[in-house]
């Protein structure tokens, strides 16, 4: 009976290891279900939050009407410079107006015409209005080219800026021929063209604006 009882116990006792084996493979592959899991899931997201991304620079691509990849293709030239790329291109911009003046007064030196010798002192006495423009199309060409959304929200901006300004010469130049012509009618047109400088600038800044938003209802 004594052998019998030690033998139940020893049955016991193996039962006893063998649940506790069990139950160590049980919670170990149970971690690493979750961790499985887990790894899984981390990439779930990451995928959704690429694909949403992507989405989004494809939604932008298409409401720009592919303009925007356009413009950035263009905007190599800064990315080694970054924010000071724009000054770089305003100061080259300014040095290029000078030497169009030297080169202006050069060719009047032979040729002696009053027009060309009244732009070259015109473009003199407003070189650092060619700079303060050549300097703000550098910084909103640069920033338009960091992202859909700002090019969508400065590109009507640039545009119209850059039509005034040449509005602005285009005035002046009508102004001069009509005074040293002595045609009133060119006068006329350029000082009014001149004095509606703001309205040309609201003007095609809402047709930009327009334009963007048919863009994207597209």
């Amino acid at each position: 009976m004594a052998s019998k009882r030690k033998g139940n116990n020893d049955n016991c006792d193996c039962s006893g290891e063998e649940a506790k084996r069990w139950k160590a493979w049980d919670l170990k592959f149970g971690n690493r279900v979750e961790n499985e899991f887990a790894d899984e899931g981390g990439k779930m997201h990451d995928e959704t939050k690429a694909h949403k991304v992507k989405g989004e620079w494809m939604g932008c691509r298409n409401c720009c009407g592919g303009q925007w990849q356009a413009n950035r293709a263009g905007s190599w030239w800064m990315l080694p410079f970054g924010l000071i790329g724009p000054l770089i291109g305003a100061a080259f911009s300014l040095l290029f107006v000078v030497i169009s003046v030297w080169a202006l007064r050069f060719i009047n030196a032979g040729v002696q015409s009053e027009f060309i010798s009244l732009m070259a002192s015109a473009i003199a006495a407003n070189i650092w209005v060619f700079f303060a423009f050549s300097l703000a199309m550098g910084y909103l060409d640069f920033l338009v080219k960091r992202s859909p959304l700002a090019y969508m929200a400065l590109s009507p901006v640039s545009n119209s800026l850059g039509i005034t300004f040449s509005a602005w010469i285009i005035a002046w130049v009508f102004r001069t021929i009509g005074s040293l012509a002595s045609v009133g009618l060119l006068s006329q047109f350029g000082t009014l063209l001149r004095a509606n400088l703001p309205v040309v600038f609201v003007a095609f800044l809402a047709i930009g604006y327009i334009s963007m938003w048919a863009m994207r209802r597209k």
